[in-house]
């Protein structure tokens, strides 16, 4: 190696020491830049993300500096440094380079240079109509969404070095911390609204006092109990409410000993005297050393429930009063019912059986007294029209003792008819002969009938006779 080449060797290694030490002297001052930004960030998330936007340009000497940020399906440029005046700051997010950024879902850079000559000339509107050759940017990323880009524009090729891309990295990180802070503001915000709304409107009382019972806070719904407004009752003591002031000490040794009390009664006095029933639910509070602070608890009005119960509790009584009354009214009437149908069964048994009775004597008297007249008429000789009125009055004599009849056709349903005429004649003492004459049947069949009677009346096998088995039906 010649002198020559050595001296070349060593003056650009001193150039490259040289660009080094410069480097890291404009990355110091951008760092130093950076820092005060950070340090002079007010609570205004726009204005925030404007400052670190512009930042972002003046540091990289771009044309333009942009944070895009999708909201609501359109793309917005929340942060702009030196944007012409003809820019539009919300547009449709297809297409934009940004929009890309975003979708990659990826935490770096994005570098696309010659855009004249890239796909972007045709989709993104602000490359042909601002002359951007080179785009440089970084997804920004909030609860674990990609939700905007930091982006620097250049109308000339730009290649950052790796300080440069780390820088923007570091700017893009801070958007994040202020993406997330405007996030939990906003949901602070709403939440704090949320409970506002909530204790401006509960119709329950909610109230916080000390452990004397001095009133700390309490919701306005007071007024519907109390007819206090808030304002009169904060500083006071809650136990000037109760009706009953030597109540209040259970309550309170049982909050104390329990830690809590649900769902406890207690009768409150209005502003006027007048009493309310209240169901309170009371917590002790504790420090962070575990030691009791104040009480927390709500309270309901159940004024109406209580006189709503007192009325159901009075009704119930009053027709438990009506049910026994009538329920006795009714025992007597049952128990002269009874006594009624008791008479009426021994009327009725009575006139059964003097139907019976007259039954018989009626049976008697023309078996003992009138067929034995008929029985001689017939025998004395009579003409033909003698002995067919003869027959017409044994007829006529036969309907009168025919009850009998129908007390063995309802006792015995299951004879026919035909056995209930050979009975009715067996009763009578005819033959078999003469019941054959009499049905103008044949003897045969009388004997069929007889039989079946002797088997369905059940003594067909025992030494009975039928016309005697008769007469004892009656």
């Amino acid at each position: 190696m010649t002198q020559k080449s050595t001296y070349e060797e060593l003056e650009q290694k001193v150039k490259e020491l040289e660009k080094e030490k410069l480097e890291r002297k404009q990355t110091e001052q951008s760092l130093d830049e950076i820092n005060m930004c950070l340090l002079g960030l007010g609570s205004d998330f726009t204005e925030n993300v404007n400052r670190l936007t512009s930042l972002a340009g003046k540091l990289f000497g771009a044309t333009c500096a942009l944070y895009n940020r999708l909201d609501g399906g359109m793309l917005y440029s929340v942060g702009q440094w030196q944007t012409p005046s003809d820019y539009d700051p919300v547009d449709k997010p297809d297409g934009h380079i940004c929009y890309d950024v975003i979708q990659r879902g990826v935490d770096d850079l994005l570098i696309v240079q010659n855009l004249q000559n890239s796909i972007y000339a045709k989709t993104d509107p602000n490359v042909v109509r601002y002359g951007l050759e080179t785009y440089v940017g970084h997804s920004v990323k909030c609860s674990g969404q990609y939700v905007g880009s930091l982006c620097t524009v250049f109308q000339k090729e730009f290649n950052p070095t790796e300080e440069e891309k780390r820088i923007i990295g570091i700017l893009a990180s801070a958007i994040r911390v202020e993406e997330e802070r405007k996030q939990a503001e906003e949901a602070l915000r709403e939440s704090e609204e949320k409970y506002r709304r909530i204790f401006e409107n509960i119709q329950d009382v909610y109230y916080e006092v000390t452990l004397d019972g001095v009133i700390i806070e309490i919701s306005p719904s007071i007024k519907e109990i109390s007819k206090y407004s808030r304002e009169e009752l904060i500083g006071t003591s809650a136990y000037n409410l109760y009706a009953y002031p030597e109540k209040r000490d259970d309550f309170v040794k049982e909050l104390l000993k329990r830690g809590k009390v649900t769902d406890c009664e207690i009768i409150l006095k209005d502003k006027d005297g007048l009493l309310g029933y209240c169901s309170t639910t009371a917590k002790l509070l504790n420090d962070a050393h575990g030691v009791p602070v104040k009480i927390i608890g709500s309270m309901r009005n159940i004024t109406e429930r209580k006189q709503a119960e007192e009325a159901l509790q009075k009704a119930h009584d009053e027709l438990e009063y009506r049910v026994k009354k009538r329920t006795k009214e009714l025992e007597i009437k049952t128990k002269r019912l009874e006594e009624v149908n008791t008479a009426l069964n021994v009327m009725l048994q009575k006139r059964e059986e003097d139907k019976i009775e007259l039954e018989k004597k009626v049976i008697f008297n023309i078996k003992e007294l009138i067929e034995p007249l008929i029985n001689n008429l017939k025998n004395s000789g009579l003409d033909p029209n003698q002995t067919s009125y003869l027959d017409v009055l044994e007829s006529f004599l036969n309907e009168i003792i025919s009850p009998f009849s129908r007390t063995l056709y309802a006792k015995y349903r299951h004879l026919t008819p035909s056995e209930i005429r050979v009975a009715n004649l067996v009763k009578e003492g005819k033959s078999t002969k003469e019941i054959a004459v009499f049905l103008n049947s044949s003897q045969r069949a009388v004997e069929f009938h007889r039989n079946n009677l002797r088997k369905k009346l059940g003594f067909k096998n025992r030494k009975t006779n039928l016309r005697s088995y008769l007469l004892s039906l009656l």
